[in-house]
């Protein structure tokens, strides 16, 4: 029965969900006339304000990078759009604009507004927005570029099903059915976030965020690694330490690897100040051959949904000992919550760039979500049940 609901479930998840994501980024249709028409030559126009940046990004190698990013955001900013980047790591330009629409949506007022969320191809999504009786419209657009030319010809329009505001926090909006591709969640900050604690959340938790590991969603430290799984973070922590995916890969068939010890246990020590005989004994290592049982995870335990939190670093501090201690919220846009759980975060910088994980302490609330998109891995029992022994 639980293999048979599992198969289903992946099945249903492949046809719902193929571009799924943290967020859809903002769009907008409504500038000077709120709302009104479809906005493709303003849009244009507005690409074009920002070629300069663009075409000297492209020309230098840096298009892409969150530098060029945030100059087009805030080129758009300048013309008195609200904008903001994809990954919610640039500070909203104009989200005044955004807060008073908000109130006009409580007070069931007409009312309407644009929002840009720009990607990291120089292009942009565009939400225009417009609100009566407690209602919001959507008409959403998107602008690439094409070479050096600015391209807008996509738009589709839709009514919010969820429309959740905190103007110290996030908005977050989706469209109120699942035509078209993806979920059409929208998860932007409005409140401005210190440029440290993005650069430490970038560097420290979202390499490994929430996804197939319970590093953040458990309490472990140094002395006591609690119910720390090693084998979710492999995978991660290789590609950290190497800059590439790890060469044992998801399948669907199962499969069994032997990894040569110096190896496995090498991306421990560059992350974690733990010895060899802890990795042993929270590991299968096979002594006569010198290398560590591992499986990624396959059909079976791959996960639930794609629908995962992401971390954000709200403070930090300095200890005595060296340290860092990160306060981190985990936002959940499927929940529309900016705080499904706080946890802190102790690491300790090292020489040179790197840098190694202290402990994690998940901060205790009734509002406290249960992490249900995360799925324990195989037991030994399950894998020769669904694989057969196949290795």
């Amino acid at each position: 029965m639980y293999r048979r609901g599992v198969i289903a479930l992946c099945a249903f998840l492949v046809l719902l969900t193929g571009g799924c994501g943290r967020s859809s980024g903002p769009d907008d249709g409504s500038r000077k006339e709120e709302g009104a028409g479809v906005p493709f030559e303003e849009s244009i126009q507005i690409a074009k304000g920002y070629r300069d940046i663009y075409k000297k990004a492209v020309k230098e190698g840096a298009d892409g990078t969150l530098e060029t990013t945030r100059l087009i955001v805030e080129r758009i900013g300048k013309e008195g759009y609200a904008a903001i980047d994809y990954d919610n790591q640039v500070n909203m330009q104009n989200p005044d604009k955004v807060r008073t629409f908000a109130r006009k949506v409580e007070e069931k007022k007409e009312a309407g507004v644009s929002l840009f969320i720009v990607n990291d191809g120089g292009g942009f999504t565009r939400y225009d927005l417009k609100t009566a009786d407690g209602n919001v419209d959507v008409v959403k657009s998107s602008l690439y570029w094409e070479g050096d030319t600015p391209k807008s010809d996509y738009k589709e329009e839709y009514r919010t099903k969820t429309w959740v505001c905190d103007e110290e926090g996030y908005l977050f909006f989706e469209r109120n059915n699942l035509t078209g591709a993806g979920s059409g969640r929208v998860a932007v900050r409005l409140q401005p976030v210190d440029d440290t604690c993005r650069a430490l959340n970038r560097k420290y938790l979202l390499p490994t965020g929430y996804h197939q590991n319970n590093m953040f969603t458990t309490d472990w430290n140094e002395d006591d690694y609690g119910n720390l799984n090693l084998y979710d973070l492999y995978e991660k922590l290789y590609m950290m330490k190497t800059g590439e995916e790890s060469p044992y890969e998801f399948a669907f068939t199962g499969r069994t690897y032997e990894v040569p010890e110096e190896e496995f246990e090498a991306v421990f020590h560059d992350f974690f100040q733990i010895d060899n005989q802890m990795i042993r004994q929270r590991t299968t290592y096979h002594e006569g051959t010198h290398t560590y049982q591992y499986r990624p995870r396959g059909l079976y335990d791959k996960g639930t949904t794609p629908d995962v939190p992401f971390p954000e670093v709200v403070s930090y501090e300095e200890n005595g000992d060296g340290t860092l201690k990160l306060t981190v919220n985990a936002v959940w846009p499927k929940k529309s919550l900016e705080r499904a759980f706080r946890h802190e975060v102790v690491v300790r910088p090292l020489n040179g760039d790197g840098y190694q994980y202290v402990s994690n302490h998940v901060v205790p609330s009734d509002d406290n979500v249960e992490p249900e998109w995360y799925m324990e891995r195989l037991t030994e029992e399950q894998w020769q049940e669904y694989y057969g022994g196949n290795g």
